[in-house]
């Protein structure tokens, strides 16, 4: 299966000669389509599926195909009425904010919240969720936005990751949402979208790193 970032490049030459395309992508924001292209997007969120569809000429079940999305997966958390998304458990802790910032991580201190699990994680263990602060992942993470994370499933280059540090033994346990570049026996290297840099963790003060879950796996792929 080709990437998101393979398909788009691809689709946008057949159609780059046609009429209004300029138009078509500018409608979905400034940098989304170029973030693709550039490989910097790996995944569609649920919302923005028809739009980048439109912009690629294609119909909304044109382009999950194309990504390897079954028909009726990422559309039916938009489609789902208010008593399907009642009968999903409402069991999935939120342990607090994930700091998309470079000062200020927010300190983990107990569960704060609870709720539904999205249907792709029926039977996922020790999963939690957060609220993203700060705008250093944006326009990945909007602040306010939550977001599902996995200690189970490991991170590679790529993957958005909560990193949880800890500066020295008894201090608070903090965490940081970030893109995981690479791991090596002093750091761990991550980055941050806005602005654009490396943001890099001594190893001896990090705890965990946890992987962000994609929109395919909160609703079944």
């Amino acid at each position: 299966m080709k990437t998101l970032q393979e398909i788009v490049i691809a689709r946008l030459a057949e159609i780059n000669r046609g009429p209004g395309t300029a138009e078509r992508i500018g409608g979905l924001g400034k940098n989304y389509v170029s973030d693709i292209v550039r490989g910097e997007k790996r995944d569609v969120r649920s919302g923005y599926l028809p739009r980048l569809a439109k912009a690629l000429d294609w119909s909304p079940e044109e382009l999950r195909a194309q990504i390897g999305i079954q028909p009726n997966a990422t559309a039916a958390m938009m489609e789902v009425d208010a008593t399907a998304i009642e009968r999903l458990p409402l069991d999935v802790p939120v342990l607090g904010v994930a700091a998309a910032s470079v000062a200020g991580a927010f300190v983990v201190d107990g569960e704060i919240d609870r709720v539904r699990r999205p249907p792709g994680l029926t039977h996922a263990k020790n999963v939690y969720a957060l609220y993203v602060r700060g705008d250093s992942m944006s326009p990945r993470y909007r602040p306010g936005e939550l977001i599902f994370v996995s200690p189970d499933r490991p991170a590679g280059a790529g993957d958005d990751v909560v990193v949880q540090t800890r500066n020295h033994a008894g201090a608070p346990l903090e965490s940081w949402l970030k893109e995981y570049v690479r791991s090596d026996g002093s750091t761990v290297h991550t980055r941050q979208l806005n602005p654009p840099g490396a943001v890099d963790f001594k190893a001896d003060q990090v705890v965990a790193v946890h992987r962000v879950l994609t929109m395919r796996e909160l609703f079944g792929s």
